[in-house]
């Protein structure tokens, strides 16, 4: 039983363990709560709606405009290649169709014409 004015020590080796085990524990709550917060955000962005949601990244910065989206030097990702004859590449997307999301891996297509 606790009496008003008594102090109860705790020894100071077991304060040690104990506090780097406190830190990892609120160190990943707080990285669970992060997460569970950009899965909240982006089901919301994609639910029931179609279209692109972010191409490959090649640009970065200190700010959330800096990097790509759904455009950058080309619309989807799609670029050429002039090194190929009859080439045509497409990078890397993140897409939503009808609801169900999905990404795509990169892809170089070549080009033929119908007999």
């Amino acid at each position: 039983m606790h009496v008003q004015g008594e102090t109860t020590q705790i020894p100071i080796g077991d304060c040690v363990g104990r506090d780097e085990e406190l830190r990892t524990t609120v160190n990943n709550l707080a990285r669970q709560m992060m997460l569970q917060q950009l899965f909240v955000e982006e089901k919301s962005r994609s639910d029931g709606d179609s279209g692109l949601k972010s191409i490959r990244l090649s640009n970065d910065g200190t700010q959330p405009y800096y990097a790509n989206s759904h455009v950058s030097w080309s619309v989807a990702a799609i670029h050429d290649h002039p090194d190929h004859m009859n080439t045509v590449g497409m990078g890397e997307l993140l897409a939503v169709l009808n609801g169900v999301e999905f990404r795509t891996r990169h892809n170089d297509y070549t080009l033929y014409k119908p007999r």
